[in-house]
């Protein structure tokens, strides 16, 4: 059997900060290149669209935003990554302690994330010396109807 390798996709992300949770929902696409799973969607209010890829493989997500807001954050569970945030009205570099990060999937027989999946992750972000917060992600994957 043939694993499918991508397609359109439908994300619930769950961001809770500190006691504070905001669910967002977008669409977009997967797929798989090498060992990694990339996931593809524009986040957009009524004045910003900001392109997003996040690229999972074992042990490691990155976040890459560009358009209005530009920014860069690295996830490794137990360690403190570099990363940066970019916008017309901020320039702050980051660095996010990660304190878990997992996937929660059925797998293929490669072991390869395919639609459903869910990656979780928990971190403390700071900026220099100050904490900024301490967030849990959850970033829900379903494969869209009809693709």
């Amino acid at each position: 059997m043939m694993t499918k390798r991508k397609g359109k996709i439908r994300i619930t992300l769950i961001s809770e900060q500190d006691n504070t949770s905001h669910t967002f929902t977008y669409r977009g696409e997967w797929f798989l290149k090498e060992r990694s799973v990339y996931i593809r969607y524009m986040e957009s209010d009524e004045n910003d669209e900001v392109r997003a890829l996040i690229r999972y493989r074992e042990g490691e997500l990155s976040l890459t935003r560009r358009g209005t807001v530009r920014s860069e954050q690295l996830f490794v569970k137990g360690e403190r990554c570099s990363g940066h945030y970019r916008s017309p009205h901020a320039s702050l570099e980051l660095e996010a302690e990660t304190t878990e990060l997992c996937i929660h999937q059925q797998g293929d027989e490669a072991g390869l994330p395919v639609p459903p999946f869910m990656l979780e992750w928990k971190y403390d972000l700071m900026s220099g010396d100050i904490k900024l917060g301490r967030f849990h992600n959850r970033l829900y994957i379903e494969e869209e109807q009809g693709s």
